[in-house]
Formats: C-alpha cells, sequence, structure tokens
C-alpha cells in the first residue's frame, strides 16, 4: 500500500551511504508508529496506527538495523498545522469558521499538535546538533496540550466566539450519521474516526526533544494569529 514509504526510503537510504562524503539525513517518519497507549518503555515498542503507521515502522527499521555509515535522525512530527496547510483550510478550519463546529464536552483530553515554524526550527537544530542527535528518534512538535485549548484559540481568532460545548453522546450520535453518509459516497464534517481523535488523548513524549533542542520559539497564539490571519486574507475572503 505504500511502497514508496518502505522501498523509497530505502533507496534513499542507501544512495546517500553510497556516497564518498554521506550527507546528514533527517528521515521524516509519523507519530502514527505509535499511535496509543503512551508512555511505553522506549521509542522502539512500536504499536503502528493504520497501514499507514505500519509502513512508517518497517522505514524505521530499516534505517536502524541498515548498518548505514551515515549521520542519521529519525523525526516523528505530531499534528503539523500551520499556513499553507493542504486540509485543514478546507475541513476543520472551515467548518470552525463557518459557525458549524461544536466540541465535546470532555475538556481534559490532551493532545500533540506542531506548529510549521516550530517544526521547521526544531529540524534546523537537529541539523546544527548532529553529533549530539546522531542515531536517535525525536518528535517534533510543541508541547502537549488540552485539545479544547488549540481549539478554541482559533474558534475565538477565526470567530471572535468561544467553540460551541455540547454532550459528547451527541457528537457520537452525529459521528455515527456521519459514518453512515460515508458509505453513500457523501461527505459529512464528523465520523467516528474523527469523534475518537476528539476524546482519547494520545500525548507525544517531547521532553527527549525540548531536553536536546530548547522550547519552542514561536508560541501557539503567534501562530493562530499567522495562521487565521492567511486564512482570511488568501482563503476565506
Amino acid at each position: 500500500d505504500y511502497k514508496v514509504n518502505i522501498e523509497g526510503s530505502r533507496n534513499v537510504f542507501e544512495i546517500s551511504n553510497s556516497q564518498e562524503n554521506p550527507p546528514i539525513l533527517i528521515h521524516t517518519s509519523s507519530q502514527f508508529v505509535n499511535q496509543t497507549d503512551f508512555p511505553l518503555h522506549n521509542f522502539y515498542d512500536y504499536k503502528p496506527h493504520t497501514i499507514y503507521g505500519e509502513s512508517k515502522v518497517v522505514s524505521e527499521q530499516t534505517l536502524r538495523d541498515g548498518n548505514f555509515g551515515l549521520k542519521w535522525v529519525i523525526i516523528r512530527p505530531t499534528n503539523v498545522w500551520g499556513k499553507w496547510h493542504l486540509r485543514y483550510p478546507h475541513e476543520f478550519w472551515k467548518v470552525l469558521a463557518s459557525g458549524k463546529y461544536v466540541h465535546p464536552d470532555k475538556r481534559d483530553v490532551i493532545r500533540s499538535y506542531g506548529y510549521v515554524g516550530n517544526i521547521c526550527n526544531q529540524i534546523d537544530l537537529l541539523i546544527s546538533n548532529i553529533e549530539s542527535a546522531a542515531g536517535n528518534v525525536y518528535y517534533v512538535g510543541d508541547e502537549p496540550q488540552q485539545l479544547y485549548n488549540w481549539v478554541n484559540e482559533f474558534s475565538l481568532a477565526l470567530r471572535h466566539k468561544k467553540v460551541r460545548l455540547v454532550p459528547k453522546q451527541v457528537v457520537y450520535f452525529l459521528a455515527l450519521i456521519g459514518d453512515f453518509l460515508a458509505r453513500m459516497g457523501l461527505n459529512f464534517p464528523i465520523t467516528t474516526s474523527r469523534y475518537r481523535s476528539m476524546t482519547l488523548s494520545n500525548p507525544a513524549p517531547m521532553k527527549k526533544t525540548f531536553d536536546l533542542l530548547g522550547m519552542p520559539k514561536i508560541s501557539q497564539s503567534e501562530g493562530v494569529a499567522i495562521t487565521a490571519k492567511w486564512l482570511k486574507d488568501e482563503i476565506y475572503n
């Protein structure tokens, strides 16, 4: 299903390794290699989510076990957001901006997100600190936080109103309707898969990254303001 993630990655590893002066290699994996039950014993206790996650596990194992003579780092981005996101402007942010979004009244859900500017900075810093970082896995992103806070900040930026909270049973009922419509080939803002993302915690272990690179430089408020301005000026105008 994901030949490019498996064979394509191996090709990149091998051609990089064959160079007279092997380059620094940053391999972008996914938090989907272990999407549940944090924290596990170490970063190599895989519990992949979806076939995509399984393909990323294979790519990580290929790099780790390949005896490649180059300096490499594996990064696992959290949920990346910011300007130029391919889906959110036409899915989540669009529903939120139109006033149709409702949020389950479960505020203690902890999720991991990463503003794109911070993740780019972290990748740059990993390259700068390659002697310390080489041969390791790092999650890249911001501090885990309550999902409600992230959603509400975007609601205030896009609508100047707090996000609407409704009983989670109501959201689940809407998600079941979404599943039914999806089977008929129709789009609906929420499905049971999205409902699970809204109600289950999944904090990525960021301490190792922050200990080496320091805390993210761009605050969530700054990132939201930049992103909301882009949405208003270029997408929803």
